[in-house]
This record gives C-alpha cells, structure tokens and sequence, in this order.
C-alpha cells in the first residue's frame, strides 16, 4: 500500500518546481539577440515586385483577351 501511495497522482514531484519554471525563462535569448525586422526588408521587397508584375501580367492577358473578343465580334 505505502509503495501504491509514494506513485500516485496526488505525490508532488510530479508537479514542476518553481526553480524549474524559472530556469525556462531563462533559456530565451536576451533581447538584444533577437532577429528585428531589419532582415526582412529584402523578401518583402521582392514578394512586392513579384505581386507588382503578377497584376501586370494578369492585366495585360484580360487586355489582350478583351482586343481579342471585340475584334471576333466585331
């Protein structure tokens, strides 16, 4: 019975110390470590100009298809 009793669910050590959820924390990097948005001025850029030239593209093919089904038309 006292070995069913040191295993069951109401026994403490199952539940985290506090030194133990604070040495979590600190495993984060500093502040002064962490990516900023500095690095991610390129990839929007360039996600910017290839949006820019999908629209483009896509408007200048409804261009083209609207000459090309007024001329059968008319």
């Amino acid at each position: 019975m006292s070995d069913f009793l040191r295993h069951s669910s109401a026994d403490m050590s199952v539940f985290p110390r506090p030194d133990d959820l604070l040495s979590r924390t600190e495993q984060t990097l500093p502040v002064n470590d962490r990516r900023w948005t500095d690095g991610y001025l390129l990839p929007v850029v360039f996600l910017s100009v290839a949006g820019a030239a999908s629209v483009v593209w896509i408007g200048a093919i409804g261009w083209t298809s609207w000459r090309l089904i007024n001329w059968v038309i008319s």
